[in-house]
């Protein structure tokens, strides 16, 4: 709490108090305070205390968080200021960590969709992709028997005997006109 200002103020007065003896005996041997050192201590601890809750006091009048926040990282914390700090800590990281796994359960459901809806969609353009195959093969087979017969008809007209007499070939086998 106030301990560091506590032994500075023991140790000022164990140098006030043995000037004839050297600092290093001082800082090895705690000495015994007197009345007087006491009760300065004393004051001095009251003084601390009161200062700092009539500034917690004027800072919350005046609303100012980041003033407190300043404030609250130049002073020593009490035991009490420093757990009730480290649980809020745990509770914003806790939230925090909360937040995290919904974005990612989020995210994963998201994805999840998305692969579903893909494999769906690929389905169908292998369904569609299998129509057209057949459709060109139909075609391509369609082209060939066309192709055949026009190969083969190009042939019964160049093995058809030729035209001798005055009437044209496709007459021939008919009746004549009159």
């Amino acid at each position: 709490m106030l301990l560091p200002e506590i032994e500075a103020a023991v140790a000022l007065a164990a140098l006030a108090r043995s000037s004839s003896s050297s600092a290093a005996t001082c800082s090895r041997q705690p000495t015994r305070l007197s009345s007087e050192d006491q009760a300065v201590a004393a004051s001095h601890e009251n003084n601390y205390a009161m200062s700092t809750i009539s500034h917690r006091d004027a800072t919350t009048k005046l609303g100012s968080n980041r003033l407190n926040s300043a404030t609250k990282l130049r002073r020593n914390l009490t035991e009490a200021e420093k757990e009730a700090q480290r649980l809020r800590r745990i509770l914003a990281n806790r939230e925090s960590a909360r937040q995290t796994l919904r974005r990612r359960q989020a995210m994963h459901t998201e994805l999840t969709r998305q692969a579903v809806d893909l494999s769906v969609e690929n389905e169908n353009l292998k369904k569609e992709k299998e129509l057209a195959v057949e459709a060109y093969n139909s075609l391509k087979n369609r082209n060939k028997f066309l192709k055949l017969q026009a190969d083969n008809s190009k042939k019964a007209e160049s093995q058809e005997p030729k035209n001798i007499g005055i009437y044209p070939l496709h007459i021939w086998g008919q009746k004549l006109p009159p």
